[in-house]
Protein backbone atom coordinates (compact mmCIF):
# COMPACT_ATOMS: atom_id res chain seq x y z
CA UNK A 1 0.00 0.00 0.00
CA UNK A 2 1.48 3.27 -0.97
CA UNK A 3 1.96 5.61 2.12
CA UNK A 4 1.84 9.06 0.35
CA UNK A 5 -1.43 8.18 -0.86
CA UNK A 6 -2.52 6.76 2.38
CA UNK A 7 -1.85 10.51 4.06
CA UNK A 8 -4.08 12.18 1.48
CA UNK A 9 -1.70 14.56 0.77
CA UNK A 10 0.00 15.38 -2.84
CA UNK A 11 3.92 15.53 -2.58
CA UNK A 12 5.41 18.06 -5.09
CA UNK A 13 8.79 18.72 -5.36
CA UNK A 14 10.14 21.56 -7.06
CA UNK A 15 13.82 23.01 -7.19
CA UNK A 16 15.08 26.88 -8.01
CA UNK A 17 18.08 29.03 -7.46
CA UNK A 18 17.65 32.88 -6.58
CA UNK A 19 17.39 33.58 -10.56
CA UNK A 20 14.38 31.16 -10.77
CA UNK A 21 12.44 32.12 -7.59
CA UNK A 22 9.88 34.69 -9.44
CA UNK A 23 9.31 31.93 -11.92
CA UNK A 24 8.83 29.32 -9.52
CA UNK A 25 6.48 31.20 -6.95
CA UNK A 26 4.28 31.22 -11.19
CA UNK A 27 4.51 27.33 -10.58
CA UNK A 28 3.34 26.94 -7.47
CA UNK A 29 0.48 29.79 -7.30
CA UNK A 30 -0.93 28.07 -10.63
CA UNK A 31 -1.01 24.24 -9.24
CA UNK A 32 -2.44 25.91 -5.70
CA UNK A 33 -5.36 28.06 -7.88
CA UNK A 34 -6.37 25.35 -10.20
CA UNK A 35 -6.38 22.54 -7.32
CA UNK A 36 -10.33 21.73 -7.21
CA UNK A 37 -10.02 18.35 -5.23
CA UNK A 38 -9.32 19.66 -1.41
CA UNK A 39 -6.71 17.09 -1.24
CA UNK A 40 -3.32 18.85 1.01
CA UNK A 41 -0.84 20.21 -1.20
CA UNK A 42 3.17 19.54 0.37
CA UNK A 43 5.32 21.55 -1.64
CA UNK A 44 9.36 20.66 -1.12
CA UNK A 45 11.51 23.17 -2.70
CA UNK A 46 14.94 22.19 -2.98
CA UNK A 47 18.31 24.46 -3.81
CA UNK A 48 22.02 24.97 -3.20
CA UNK A 49 20.94 28.50 -1.93
CA UNK A 50 17.86 30.34 -1.68
CA UNK A 51 18.25 33.91 -0.28
CA UNK A 52 16.00 34.15 3.07
CA UNK A 53 14.50 37.44 1.43
CA UNK A 54 13.28 34.98 -1.81
CA UNK A 55 12.28 31.87 0.13
CA UNK A 56 9.94 34.83 2.42
CA UNK A 57 8.45 36.04 -1.00
CA UNK A 58 7.72 32.05 -2.18
CA UNK A 59 6.06 31.58 1.34
CA UNK A 60 3.80 34.33 1.15
CA UNK A 61 3.12 33.58 -2.34
CA UNK A 62 1.86 30.61 -1.59
CA UNK A 63 0.17 30.94 1.80
CA UNK A 64 -3.30 32.66 0.38
CA UNK A 65 -3.75 29.09 -0.39
CA UNK A 66 -3.11 27.78 3.25
CA UNK A 67 -0.20 26.18 1.81
CA UNK A 68 3.30 25.86 2.69
CA UNK A 69 6.70 25.15 1.85
CA UNK A 70 9.62 22.75 3.21
CA UNK A 71 12.63 24.57 1.77
CA UNK A 72 15.96 22.01 1.54
CA UNK A 73 19.10 23.08 1.45
CA UNK A 74 21.61 20.84 -0.78
CA UNK A 75 25.34 20.72 -1.30
CA UNK A 76 26.32 21.78 -4.64
CA UNK A 77 29.54 20.30 -4.75
CA UNK A 78 28.50 16.80 -6.23
CA UNK A 79 27.44 18.79 -9.12
CA UNK A 80 30.45 20.93 -9.69
CA UNK A 81 32.57 19.05 -12.32
CA UNK A 82 29.39 18.87 -14.00
CA UNK A 83 28.86 20.15 -17.70
CA UNK A 84 26.52 22.67 -18.69
CA UNK A 85 24.67 24.86 -20.96
CA UNK A 86 24.30 28.64 -21.32
CA UNK A 87 20.76 29.22 -20.45
CA UNK A 88 20.73 26.20 -18.04
CA UNK A 89 22.18 26.16 -14.64
CA UNK A 90 23.50 23.80 -11.82
CA UNK A 91 20.14 23.57 -10.24
CA UNK A 92 19.28 21.03 -12.81
CA UNK A 93 20.82 18.30 -11.09
CA UNK A 94 19.43 18.99 -7.42
CA UNK A 95 16.00 16.89 -8.52
CA UNK A 96 18.13 13.66 -8.32
CA UNK A 97 18.59 14.15 -4.42
CA UNK A 98 14.86 13.93 -4.36
CA UNK A 99 14.28 10.45 -3.07
CA UNK A 100 17.35 11.51 -0.65
CA UNK A 101 15.88 14.00 0.69
CA UNK A 102 12.08 13.51 1.64
CA UNK A 103 11.16 11.79 4.52
CA UNK A 104 10.98 7.50 3.88
CA UNK A 105 7.17 7.80 4.61
CA UNK A 106 7.02 9.57 1.27
CA UNK A 107 7.31 6.79 -1.42
CA UNK A 108 5.38 8.80 -4.56
CA UNK A 109 6.36 12.38 -5.49
CA UNK A 110 5.26 15.06 -8.72
CA UNK A 111 8.62 16.70 -9.56
CA UNK A 112 8.14 20.04 -11.41
CA UNK A 113 10.36 22.59 -13.04
CA UNK A 114 9.90 26.44 -12.94
CA UNK A 115 9.24 27.11 -16.23
CA UNK A 116 5.94 25.64 -16.13
CA UNK A 117 2.39 26.84 -15.45
CA UNK A 118 -0.06 24.43 -14.30
CA UNK A 119 -3.38 24.94 -15.71
CA UNK A 120 -5.45 21.45 -14.82
CA UNK A 121 -5.88 20.19 -11.19
CA UNK A 122 -2.68 18.43 -10.44
CA UNK A 123 -4.66 15.74 -8.38
CA UNK A 124 -6.08 13.86 -11.63
CA UNK A 125 -2.14 13.59 -12.55
CA UNK A 126 -1.13 12.77 -8.74
CA UNK A 127 -4.05 9.53 -8.91
CA UNK A 128 -2.40 7.84 -11.58
CA UNK A 129 -0.74 4.54 -11.50
CA UNK A 130 2.92 3.90 -11.89
CA UNK A 131 1.97 0.21 -13.04
CA UNK A 132 5.57 -0.90 -11.08
CA UNK A 133 7.49 1.46 -13.08
CA UNK A 134 9.85 3.96 -11.10
CA UNK A 135 8.89 6.88 -13.25
CA UNK A 136 5.59 8.45 -15.26
CA UNK A 137 6.41 10.65 -17.57
CA UNK A 138 5.48 12.42 -21.01
CA UNK A 139 7.65 11.84 -23.84
CA UNK A 140 10.06 14.00 -25.55
CA UNK A 141 9.92 14.19 -29.19
CA UNK A 142 12.48 16.53 -29.81
CA UNK A 143 14.94 14.57 -27.87
CA UNK A 144 14.03 11.29 -29.54
CA UNK A 145 17.22 11.67 -31.59
CA UNK A 146 19.03 11.37 -28.13
CA UNK A 147 18.34 7.56 -27.91
CA UNK A 148 21.07 6.62 -30.83
CA UNK A 149 23.47 8.77 -29.01
CA UNK A 150 22.83 7.49 -25.67
CA UNK A 151 23.41 3.73 -26.33
CA UNK A 152 19.61 2.69 -25.49
CA UNK A 153 18.31 -0.16 -26.72
CA UNK A 154 14.75 1.30 -27.43
CA UNK A 155 13.41 4.54 -29.06
CA UNK A 156 11.69 6.05 -25.83
CA UNK A 157 12.65 9.12 -24.37
CA UNK A 158 10.95 11.56 -21.57
CA UNK A 159 11.82 14.57 -20.74
CA UNK A 160 12.61 15.45 -17.41
CA UNK A 161 10.71 19.17 -16.73
CA UNK A 162 7.69 17.18 -15.27
CA UNK A 163 7.68 14.02 -14.39
CA UNK A 164 6.32 11.69 -10.95
CA UNK A 165 8.13 9.63 -8.93
CA UNK A 166 8.07 6.33 -7.42
CA UNK A 167 10.45 6.61 -4.85
CA UNK A 168 10.01 3.16 -3.34
CA UNK A 169 11.02 1.95 -6.70
CA UNK A 170 13.23 4.86 -7.18
CA UNK A 171 14.99 3.60 -3.69
CA UNK A 172 15.43 -0.29 -4.46
CA UNK A 173 16.82 0.79 -7.86
CA UNK A 174 19.49 3.17 -6.72
CA UNK A 175 17.98 5.22 -9.85
CA UNK A 176 19.63 8.15 -8.35
CA UNK A 177 23.24 7.23 -7.51
CA UNK A 178 22.99 5.46 -10.61
CA UNK A 179 22.56 8.66 -12.56
CA UNK A 180 24.95 10.57 -10.85
CA UNK A 181 27.51 7.65 -11.75
CA UNK A 182 26.62 8.06 -15.17
CA UNK A 183 26.88 11.58 -15.45
CA UNK A 184 30.19 11.49 -14.20
CA UNK A 185 31.56 8.98 -16.80
CA UNK A 186 29.40 10.49 -19.97
CA UNK A 187 29.32 14.33 -18.87
CA UNK A 188 30.64 15.87 -22.20
CA UNK A 189 28.19 13.63 -23.93
CA UNK A 190 25.84 15.14 -22.66
CA UNK A 191 23.09 17.79 -24.30
CA UNK A 192 20.37 17.56 -22.03
CA UNK A 193 22.34 16.86 -19.01
CA UNK A 194 20.08 15.06 -16.15
CA UNK A 195 17.67 14.62 -18.88
CA UNK A 196 19.71 12.31 -21.07
CA UNK A 197 21.43 10.52 -17.98
CA UNK A 198 18.40 9.96 -16.72
CA UNK A 199 17.03 8.53 -19.91
CA UNK A 200 19.71 6.57 -20.35
CA UNK A 201 20.02 4.97 -16.78
CA UNK A 202 16.24 3.92 -17.15
CA UNK A 203 16.34 2.81 -20.86
CA UNK A 204 13.11 3.16 -21.72
CA UNK A 205 11.30 1.19 -18.71
CA UNK A 206 9.25 4.00 -17.31
CA UNK A 207 5.26 5.10 -17.47
CA UNK A 208 3.82 7.30 -20.47
CA UNK A 209 1.51 10.15 -19.34
CA UNK A 210 -1.41 12.03 -21.04
CA UNK A 211 0.81 14.60 -23.38
CA UNK A 212 -1.79 17.35 -21.33
CA UNK A 213 0.77 16.79 -18.25
CA UNK A 214 3.83 18.22 -20.01
CA UNK A 215 2.80 20.72 -22.83
CA UNK A 216 6.21 21.09 -24.57
CA UNK A 217 7.11 24.19 -26.09
CA UNK A 218 7.92 22.89 -29.58
CA UNK A 219 4.54 20.82 -29.38
CA UNK A 220 2.39 24.39 -29.38
CA UNK A 221 4.75 26.28 -31.34
CA UNK A 222 4.53 23.68 -34.30
CA UNK A 223 0.56 23.90 -34.12
CA UNK A 224 0.11 20.31 -32.67
CA UNK A 225 -1.38 21.48 -29.24
CA UNK A 226 -3.89 24.33 -29.24
CA UNK A 227 -6.83 25.93 -27.29
CA UNK A 228 -8.69 22.66 -28.35
CA UNK A 229 -6.85 20.41 -26.35
CA UNK A 230 -6.95 20.51 -22.98
CA UNK A 231 -4.24 21.71 -21.18
CA UNK A 232 -2.45 20.29 -17.66
CA UNK A 233 0.46 21.82 -17.44
CA UNK A 234 2.54 24.42 -19.91
CA UNK A 235 6.10 23.51 -19.87
CA UNK A 236 8.08 26.45 -21.72
CA UNK A 237 11.25 24.37 -22.96
CA UNK A 238 14.10 26.32 -24.77
CA UNK A 239 16.26 29.11 -23.97
CA UNK A 240 13.33 31.49 -24.25
CA UNK A 241 10.82 31.85 -21.46
CA UNK A 242 8.07 34.08 -21.25
CA UNK A 243 10.03 36.49 -19.18
CA UNK A 244 11.90 37.47 -21.86
CA UNK A 245 10.89 40.40 -24.20
CA UNK A 246 11.23 38.51 -27.52
CA UNK A 247 9.22 35.75 -26.10
CA UNK A 248 6.67 34.73 -28.87
CA UNK A 249 5.11 31.25 -26.99
CA UNK A 250 1.75 31.34 -27.72
CA UNK A 251 0.85 30.78 -24.11
CA UNK A 252 2.91 33.36 -22.82
CA UNK A 253 -0.06 35.26 -20.97
CA UNK A 254 -0.74 32.06 -18.78
CA UNK A 255 2.88 33.11 -17.15
CA UNK A 256 1.50 36.83 -16.50
CA UNK A 257 -1.93 35.93 -15.31
CA UNK A 258 -1.14 34.03 -12.73
CA UNK A 259 3.00 36.23 -11.98
CA UNK A 260 -0.18 38.97 -10.94
CA UNK A 261 -1.06 36.60 -7.94
CA UNK A 262 2.61 36.43 -6.92
CA UNK A 263 4.81 39.05 -4.60
CA UNK A 264 6.78 39.30 -8.01
CA UNK A 265 3.39 40.84 -9.29
CA UNK A 266 5.55 44.28 -10.64
CA UNK A 267 7.75 42.40 -12.95
CA UNK A 268 7.82 43.57 -16.56
CA UNK A 269 10.33 42.00 -19.01
CA UNK A 270 13.57 43.92 -19.75
CA UNK A 271 13.35 45.75 -23.20
CA UNK A 272 16.46 46.65 -24.93
CA UNK A 273 17.41 46.50 -28.80
CA UNK A 274 19.10 43.24 -28.43
CA UNK A 275 15.88 41.63 -27.33
CA UNK A 276 14.09 43.85 -29.90
CA UNK A 277 15.93 42.09 -33.04
CA UNK A 278 15.66 38.55 -31.27
CA UNK A 279 12.25 39.47 -31.22
CA UNK A 280 11.85 40.24 -34.59
CA UNK A 281 14.30 37.45 -35.57
CA UNK A 282 12.52 34.43 -33.77
CA UNK A 283 10.13 33.17 -36.38
CA UNK A 284 13.11 32.30 -38.77
CA UNK A 285 15.06 31.07 -36.10
CA UNK A 286 12.11 28.79 -35.41
CA UNK A 287 11.55 27.82 -38.96
CA UNK A 288 15.29 26.90 -39.45
CA UNK A 289 14.93 24.70 -35.93
CA UNK A 290 12.00 22.54 -37.64
CA UNK A 291 14.15 22.13 -41.03
CA UNK A 292 17.14 21.20 -39.73
CA UNK A 293 18.23 17.73 -38.61
CA UNK A 294 17.72 17.04 -34.73
CA UNK A 295 21.68 16.80 -33.70
CA UNK A 296 21.96 20.68 -35.68
CA UNK A 297 18.85 21.89 -34.01
CA UNK A 298 19.97 21.00 -30.60
CA UNK A 299 23.10 22.60 -31.46
CA UNK A 300 21.33 25.66 -31.87
CA UNK A 301 19.13 25.36 -28.70
CA UNK A 302 22.18 25.16 -26.93
CA UNK A 303 22.99 28.70 -27.70
CA UNK A 304 22.16 31.80 -25.68
CA UNK A 305 19.03 32.62 -27.24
Amino acid sequence: MNRALDDGCIHVVSLADNHYAQHLAVTLVSMLANHKSGSEIRIYVLSTGLTEANQDKLSASVSPYGAHIRFILIDGAAYENFCLFNYVNRETFVRLATADVLPESVDKAICLDSDTVVLGDIAEMWAIDFQGKAVAAVTDVGGLYRCGDLGMSVNRYFNAGVYMINLAKWREQAIGARTMEYISRNTERLIYLDQDALNAVLDGDWLELPEKWNVQTNRVSQGRWDKHHPHGIVHYTGGVKPWHYDCTHPLRKEYYNYLRLTEWKAYKPVISAGRVFKRLARPWRDRLRRWLPQPEAAAIRRLRP
